[in-house]
Formats: C-alpha cells, structure tokens, sequence
C-alpha cells in the first residue's frame, strides 16, 4: 500500500495525512492529556486551578468544544455566569451536536434572567435529545417564563383580540 501511495497510485491529500499522522498522534495524545488533567482538576473541587488550565488549552486550541465547555463549568462554579454563558456558547456553536454545552449554555442563560436566548438554546438541545426528560424539563420550565412563547395558535388570537362576554341567566333580563 505504501508504495501505491508513492507511485502516485491515491491523492496527494492522503500522502500528506500519511506523512503528518504521527505528529496528529502526538497532539492529540497531548489534547486528551490535558483534558484529563483539568477534568481531575474539576473532580477535586480546584475550580480556580480547572479555569486557569482550562482557559490556557482554549487559547491553545480555540476550535475545540470541549475546552470551551470545561472552561465554562469552571466558570459557573466560581459564579460567573456571563462569561461561563459566553464559554457555553461557544462549544455549543463549534459544535451543535454537543448537547451538553447547549444545555449548560441554557441552564447558565436561565440564572441570569435571559430567558428568551435560554429558551432557544434548550429547544435546540431538545432537537438533539428529543426524549430527554431533563431536557424536555428544562424547556417546560423555560416556556413558562417567556409566556409568549407556551401559548398555542388559540390562545395568541384570544390574547391579541379583546372580547367581551355578557354571563346573564335568563332572571337578569328583567
């Protein structure tokens, strides 16, 4: 296979991934070393050591979620909301399938009052994990505070309208 490879036999992309796969290997050997590491860190309750090593490995590797998210659980632990929203949201923008930090984003939106953007964010969670009751809780919960949002078709045009209803019996005529 490898003298296929050198006699020009696949693309050149794959000759390259050959040639860089070991260097790929060692980074993200040392990518997994430094999660485990500020994951421990979490684990022993060091929230300001966690957040410290957490914001050095975003700033190493910017693209990758989970960074984002550890630097963001630190963050609501040490009661930053604003910016562990700010850390959510990003891990949750790299990656739309990463439902941990949509829900976290929600959750830390929630605390902070800002429940329309905290509503969104579930619902897109719930699309993910549709029959996650947490979820689906979270989302219950949310609708109830954006009342706007929780109501159906009929209660928008009931609420949009002004109707007057007279209750009289029948005695009431006179």
């Amino acid at each position: 296979m490898s003298q296929a490879i050198g006699q020009g036999k696949f693309p050149s992309w794959l000759n390259l991934a050959r040639t860089e796969l070991p260097e790929f290997r060692q980074n993200l050997r040392w990518l997994m070393s430094k999660i485990a590491d500020i994951e421990a860190l979490i684990a022993s309750g060091l929230w300001e050591e966690a957040g410290l090593a957490a914001e050095r490995l975003v700033q190493a590797q910017p693209a990758i979620p989970r960074a984002h998210y550890l630097h963001g659980i630190c963050l609501a632990h040490q009661g930053r909301m604003a910016e562990a929203s700010e850390s959510f949201g990003r891990a949750f923008a790299l990656d739309p399938r990463f439902w941990q930090a949509g829900a976290a984003l929600a959750r830390s939106l929630d605390c902070q009052g800002r429940y329309e953007e905290a509503l969104e964010a579930a619902e897109q969670v719930s699309k993910e994990r549709p029959s996650d009751q947490e979820i689906l809780g979270l989302v219950r919960g949310l609708r109830r505070q954006v009342p706007e949002r929780d109501l159906e078709g009929w209660q928008v045009s009931l609420k949009q309208s002004w109707w007057m209803i007279d209750l009289k019996g029948p005695e009431d005529d006179e």
